[in-house]
């Protein structure tokens, strides 16, 4: 996935039945912004990053931009 942008949204009360669940969970991911978000009352984290780290010889992982985030009330 590339040349993503999640920006402005207003994420709450998620995870209700899967509590390992992120807001936003971003795996092979480049060319992504994510902005401008409110996220709250999650059980589990805001924002995850990556995937597939072990036994990779490289990650397509690049160009990732995560900025002013509003993150609170998690875990």
């Amino acid at each position: 996935m590339q040349h993503n942008t999640i920006t402005n949204n207003y994420i709450h009360n998620g995870s209700v039945d899967y509590k390992s669940a992120s807001a936003i969970s971003l795996g092979f991911v480049r060319d992504t912004l994510v902005s401008h978000n409110e996220i709250f009352d999650m059980p589990y984290s805001g924002i995850h990053i990556g995937w597939g780290w072990s036994g990779c010889t490289g990650s397509v992982l690049k160009s990732l931009r995560v900025e002013n985030n509003y993150i609170h009330d998690i875990l």
